[in-house]
């Protein structure tokens, strides 16, 4: 009888906890809406930038100092879209 009432006073406080709520949904402010417009707009460029050197360097026309500028060039923008892709990403969740 002891066994059971102590088996009885111990499943409550073995009951699982419920899980913490999630966090709610972070809205974006009117700065980040505003960067994130201008992200699209510097990748959409970046992109085009980016087609237009890979081409260049794909035909090897153009004068050697651009033959050795284009692929430094293309490695910065490279570089730039990684970054501004990244909060792109970030700024989508919220938006």
């Amino acid at each position: 009888a002891k066994a059971a009432r102590a088996a009885a006073k111990a499943a409550p406080a073995a009951a699982p906890t419920p899980a913490p709520a999630a966090p709610a949904k972070r809205r974006a402010s009117f700065a980040e809406k505003k960067e994130f417009e201008q992200l699209e707009k510097d990748i959409a460029a970046l992109e085009k930038e980016k087609e237009q050197l890979v081409a260049n360097l794909a035909t090897g026309q153009g004068s050697r100092q651009e033959l050795i500028d284009w692929p430094a060039r293309l490695q910065a923008v490279d570089k730039d879209l990684d970054a501004k892709g990244e909060r792109w990403l970030e700024l989508s969740e919220w938006i």
